[in-house]
């Protein structure tokens, strides 16, 4: 009977005795070891690419709050001095009132 042609997606192991198995199988674990490593050094640097993003990110966000409370700061400052500045012109003009004589129409 003629042997039809077929496409083979796994051989089988009537062709090949114990040693060709044995090597077979080294050669299917190497690639699937080779796989992983790949798989797993992908990941690893997707997570490292994440990692710095973020890192990134973090260090803007610390820069920005830096900037936002040297501002604020900036701002307590004139508020302060327009504070004190209110307290003097509230003392005179309690001072001016306490000086207005009153004088009688009598």
């Amino acid at each position: 009977m003629a042997k039809e042609k077929t496409l083979v997606l796994r051989p089988t192991l009537h062709d090949f005795d114990r040693a060709g198995i044995e090597n077979y199988l080294t050669i299917v674990r190497a690639k699937r070891m080779a796989a992983t490593v790949e798989f797993f050094q992908t990941k690893n640097r997707k997570l490292e690419l994440r990692q710095e993003a973020l890192g990134e990110r973090y260090a803007k966000g610390l820069e920005m709050l830096d900037k936002e409370i040297a501002r604020l700061e900036a701002a307590e400052a004139k508020v302060d001095a327009r504070l004190a500045m209110l307290q003097e012109l509230e003392n005179e003009y309690n001072d001016t009132g306490n000086r207005v004589t009153e004088v009688s129409d009598a």
